[in-house]
């Protein structure tokens, strides 16, 4: 039986998206449905009510919608192509919890790409998704006092990959646009702090420098686009010095037990635990899977059915196995390693157009805040990616499939960011 709770929500959650999708309020339905693609991902039965009505929210928004680009059908098409042949010929363990979420975040692509974004509209969506994002995670440790706080992602780590993409997005608009003041940003950069710190999550801290860094960076270039190049290039080195000496200073300062500087510590002395050096071998373990499944891949959900065999039969069972390695921790030995070479192409032939109309649009437009914005978070989140999986990861997906979205709708001509 299905909590009758769980009932209610679901329903309220597919009124409330369809309620504001009506009333043409495009960035609390967006939240709705990106908050939702966690809830509804959860384990449990009402997954598949949930999936239902967030498809079928979806399906009809895309197909009564009026402007349809090339994109946009090859997108669809190709992906559906893929999934249709992947499901008739079962080249491995086929896992439908899987796909039914792909074809989700398909939508949700395809109908992010569709609608009219304006940069006032992405920021509003940024600032109430952020928040509700960042007082959850903080209402977490006040009432159930959680050692890493996960919000509603089950995991800090994929919690913690979409409050940064949020905030980094947010902010960096915000400081080249002049948006915001500067007391405004800084409250910003306090409550993601602590967050982060709360979640006691390592890569975060460097997506969260990463962020300050490249702000200043971009800042820097656009108020010395007429020095001399040699003067510009001193200047950066003075910046990148200042800006890393600070962030050794702050380290040391911290608290010895204090649990983010614990799990650095951790890292810095090389020890080999499930949740840092461990990743060496769960990437050796992806790179072996790829090469005897070039084409297909060994499928989504069945990396941790298969490392375990892989440990005991190359590297010994005396190395740390844990549960938490469902993948490979790396983005790119994750895609290569589930999806193979034909699954590969498939998401590169949507990803990079859609990164491409940012940068067309940008060439147009020097920095432009809410482009330079878009790809200094792609290159952020890029970097922690390399240690991580969350832009497929099957909670922070919706957000991921908004992200790629917004950057298609650059292709349209109609598209006006500039207010």
């Amino acid at each position: 039986m299905i909590p009758f709770i769980y009932i209610i929500a679901v329903l309220s959650f597919f009124l409330s998206a369809v309620f504001f999708l009506l009333k043409k309020q495009v960035p609390l339905f967006f939240c709705i449905i990106v908050g939702s693609g966690n809830i509804l991902m959860l384990a449990g039965k009402p997954i598949i009510l949930g999936n239902l009505l967030l498809f079928s929210v979806l399906f009809f928004s895309v197909l009564f919608s009026k402007k349809k680009n090339f994109l946009f059908w090859y997108s669809l098409v190709a992906s559906l192509l893929y999934f249709t042949f992947i499901f008739i010929a079962k080249p491995y363990t086929f896992n439908a919890f899987y796909f039914i979420n792909y074809m989700n975040a398909l939508l949700l692509f395809c109908f992010t790409m569709l609608s009219k974004w304006n940069s006032k509209t992405v920021i509003s969506f940024l600032t109430i998704y952020g928040l509700f994002m960042i007082f959850i995670g903080i209402f977490e440790k006040i009432l159930f006092g959680s050692e890493r706080i996960s919000g509603i992602h089950q995991g800090a780590l994929s919690y913690i990959f979409v409050v940064i993409a949020v905030w980094s997005l947010w902010f960096i608009e915000g400081a080249l646009s002049k948006r915001h003041s500067k007391p405004v940003l800084l409250i910003s950069v306090f409550l993601v702090f602590i967050i982060i710190a709360l979640s006691a999550t390592r890569i975060a801290l460097i997506g969260f420098a990463l962020t300050l860094f490249l702000t200043l960076f971009v800042i820097f270039l656009m108020r010395t686009k007429q020095n001399a190049i040699i003067k510009r290039v001193m200047i950066g080195i003075g910046i990148v010095a200042v800006f890393c000496t600070s962030c050794v200073l702050f380290y040391i300062i911290l608290p010895d037990d204090f649990s983010l500087k614990m799990r650095f510590n951790i890292l810095l002395s090389g020890k080999i635990d499930d949740s840092n050096m461990g990743r060496i071998y769960v990437w050796l373990c992806a790179i072996d899977n790829f090469v005897n499944h070039k084409i297909f891949g060994i499928g989504p959900g069945n990396f941790a059915k298969v490392y375990v065999t892989f440990f005991q039969e190359h590297i010994g069972t005396k190395i740390i196995v844990s549960d938490k390695f469902w993948n490979a921790h790396n983005i790119f030995l994750v895609v290569l390693n589930e999806h193979g070479i034909s699954g590969t192409v498939i998401l590169l032939s949507i990803v990079l157009p859609s990164i491409f109309q940012v940068v067309k649009f940008l060439k147009k437009h020097p920095y432009h805040p809410l482009c330079t914005a878009i790809l200094c978070t792609l290159f952020m989140l890029l970097i922690l990616e390399l240690f991580a999986a969350n832009f497929i990861y099957q909670l922070t997906i919706t957000f991921s499939a908004w992200f790629f979205g917004l950057m298609a709708s650059f292709g349209f001509k109609e598209a006006e960011y500039d207010s």
